[in-house]
């Protein structure tokens, strides 16, 4: 059975922009392939250095909740089980508490569950969530967690009911999840997510209602709760679904790539931009050797001391795993 994957059934897609031809990366700027213990997997989520769900080669839609141990080799640890498997949801983690929280995506049945669970990562407990509307979008939701301010936020999403541009407070005193009466980024889907060195958050990207994508940057204020999109200086990157993104230490630099561009995952990226932040300027980049297959529906982790991240798994356009895992170093 060929699987409907994270789509909502759109059959659109955008071209590719215009772009100038890909500058020289800064000097050191690499990937390099590390090996991998454990089974590989695409559309699960990742929450700090942990990974939940996904479907597995056999195209069975996985529950376990593993610990990522991001050197060479990468090793992927099963640390607990969430309550039903789950693929292309969203997913938060408190590190005050030691737990990731689960929101929305589809289930083994490849059925939209609009549903939330908190898992305990010490005892391995799973506890259902009441998510308000939180996961009424639940396919592609972005969620991210600040722990200065001890809060976490769920926004977008798409479903069978539509698309959403809300943004949800997750408190995780009492497990509650509150809608924000606040303007923020057009409804989306599958958008990728940075946490910056002050708390604060980054969306970017990601797929409208209409099968259209954008490049967008938007910043989320953890502080005020209010989001900011940060303006593009120059024609940005393609847009595109569940894209690679890493940061520079400082916060100053993002890097993104990867992804898909196509609303059944059939055409997949293999680029590699660079963003900053304080300029808004977009480079896409040359980095010489050959760089990782093309892939949708990957995953980023932070990577090992003095990398920017790891890229790791994800699919092909025939929705195909793709097995390996990148550092990219600076």
């Amino acid at each position: 059975m060929r699987l409907a994957m994270c789509t909502i059934g759109l059959l659109a897609c955008t071209p590719d922009t215009d772009s100038d031809a890909p500058t020289p990366a800064p000097e050191g700027l690499r990937w390099e392939a590390v090996a991998v213990e454990g089974n590989a997997v695409w559309g699960a989520t990742t929450a700090g250095p942990y990974v939940l769900g996904g479907v597995g080669a056999n195209q069975r839609v996985r529950s376990a909740v593993r610990r990522v141990d991001a050197g060479d080799p990468l090793v992927l640890e099963t640390v607990a089980d969430l309550a039903i498997p789950r693929f292309c949801g969203c997913s938060l983690y408190d590190p005050t508490r030691g737990a990731v929280i689960a929101i929305g995506g589809r289930d083994d049945g490849f059925t939209e569950s609009r549903t939330a669970e908190r898992i305990d990562l010490a005892t391995g407990t799973s506890i259902a969530l009441d998510p308000g509307g939180a996961a009424d979008a639940p396919v592609g939701c972005w969620a991210g967690f600040s722990a200065g301010v001890d809060r976490g936020w769920v926004f977008g999403g798409g479903g069978q009911g539509g698309f959403s541009g809300d943004t949800w407070r997750y408190d995780p005193a009492d497990d509650s999840f509150t809608r924000l009466d606040i303007a923020g980024p057009s409804p989306r889907y599958d958008a990728g997510r940075a946490l910056l060195p002050d708390g604060d958050l980054l969306l970017v990207s990601g797929m409208h209602p209409d099968a259209t994508f954008d490049s967008e940057v938007w910043r989320f204020d953890a502080d005020t709760e209010t989001w900011a999109e940060i303006p593009a200086a120059n024609a940005g990157p393609p847009g595109r679904r569940v894209p690679f993104v890493a940061l520079t230490a400082d916060g100053g630099t993002l890097y993104f790539g990867y992804g898909s561009d196509h609303p059944q995952g059939a055409t997949v990226k293999q680029d590699l931009w660079s963003f900053d932040l304080a300029t808004g300027t977009w480079a896409e980049l040359d980095i010489g050797d050959p760089p990782p297959a093309g892939r949708g529906f990957t995953m980023a982790w932070e990577g090992p001391p003095g990398s920017l991240g790891v890229l790791a798994f994800g699919s092909d356009g025939d929705m195909r795993v793709v097995d390996d895992a990148w550092v990219l170093w600076p």
